[in-house]
């Protein structure tokens, strides 16, 4: 499954993470980060 707006792919935990995170919980949709994986999967 390739990224969207609802799917990110990182390889390791940086501090750039916790932003995303922040801005996956302000939105309605939600999103789901994959720790581990880069951006082929």
């Amino acid at each position: 499954m390739p990224e969207n707006k609802h799917i990110e792919y990182k390889q390791q935990v940086t501090p750039e993470l916790e932003k995303e995170v922040v801005a996956f919980l302000n939105s309605n949709e939600g999103g789901i980060i994959y720790i581990g994986f880069d951006n082929t999967g």
